[in-house]
């Protein structure tokens, strides 16, 4: 602008996208002086927080601190997948690595329990008996017959006296098939595997 010597002076730091106006090198109001002035504005990148929390899905429940950084915008950002005892990771709301935006962003991290369980299976006699049985312990919650490395339908198991039974009378009919019983978590994850015998 083009001042006399002596006239006031009141300068606006403009805004720009993404940028916060921080400083200047001189006063924005003020009297022209005698010779030319210059006045540098200094702006910074926005910053924005990232938080991110750890989630038991089963439970909704925080399993480990959140992580936060500050962050401008536009910068690359790499979340940290933490190994927490007893869990595996499962999934996320947002993208482990990516760009900043023009906005806090808050990302959540899901574990699952790394479950446990046995299966005990009792003998089976074929043309007699309608079910295979046993017993499960731990996380086990479905079952799946397997004969000759077909997999047959999940069967759920429920119930305090950990019993499990799976129709098979019309599925093992000789002594010569190799019969498996799997057991697995409410994930999907197995957990244990054991050999069904016949007589």
């Amino acid at each position: 602008m083009n001042l006399k010597e002596g006239d006031p002076y009141q300068i606006s730091a403009p805004e720009f996208e993404h940028y916060t106006f921080v400083d200047a090198s001189k006063s924005l109001t003020g009297t022209m002086d005698q010779e030319d002035q210059t006045i540098v504005l200094y702006y910074q990148k926005k910053e924005h927080t990232l938080t991110v929390q750890y989630i038991d899905k089963d439970t909704m429940t925080k399993i480990h601190s959140d992580y936060s950084t500050s962050l401008e915008y536009g910068e690359k950002y790499s979340i940290p997948e933490y190994a927490i005892d007893n869990y595996v990771f499962q999934s996320a709301t947002g993208a482990p690595n990516g760009v900043m935006p023009d906005e806090d962003l808050n990302i959540t991290f899901y574990y699952i329990k790394n479950g446990s369980g046995t299966l005990d299976v009792n003998l089976f006699t074929i043309n007699k008996d309608q079910f295979v049985t046993g017993n499960y312990s731990g996380d086990v919650s479905q079952i799946s017959l397997v004969i000759n490395n077909k997999f047959y339908p999940f069967v759920s198991v429920s119930g305090s006296d950990n019993h499990f039974q799976y129709e098979a009378s019309k599925l093992i009919t000789s002594l010569a098939q190799d019969v498996w019983l799997y057991a697995y978590d409410k994930h999907g994850k197995e957990l244990d595997r054991k050999k069904s015998f016949a007589r």
